[in-house]
């Protein structure tokens, strides 16, 4: 039984961890995109249109609402203890990877160590 348990609660983690990733990856190319119209002199109707028309962006929000609904059904229904650190542990070696493989970032031997630690203690809390 609590395998089955551990088993779902680390497949909830897995899907808010993908969808917040997705998340700020999108959110992180519409900033990219945003970043000319807020150096001054401010344009705020150019502004405005950018944030209006920025496909990255909804996208971005959109996916955090999504995450943001899952969270609120998921905690209702198992223990916060177990799941949300498993999410946040997921999350943060999926943005991660997404940096390095998509956006061209440089991961660090430090950063790499850390990722790996992360890695172990998810594996470890979601035992």
């Amino acid at each position: 039984m609590f395998t089955s348990m551990s088993s779902h609660i680390t497949f909830f983690a897995a899907v808010l961890a993908m969808l917040g990733a997705a998340g700020i990856f999108f959110l992180k190319r519409a900033g990219d995109s945003l970043l000319q119209y807020f150096t001054p002199p401010i344009e705020y109707s150019k502004l405005l249109a950018s944030l209006l028309f920025n496909f990255n962006l909804w996208i971005g929000v959109g996916l955090y609402l999504i995450a943001f609904l899952w969270m609120m059904n998921v905690i209702s229904r198992v223990p916060i203890s177990l799941f949300y650190p498993l999410a946040v542990g997921i999350n943060i070696i999926l943005t991660s990877l997404m940096g390095v493989f998509l956006l061209n970032e440089v991961m660090s031997i430090g950063r790499l160590v850390g990722i790996l630690l992360i890695l172990l203690g998810v594996i470890i809390a979601s035992t």
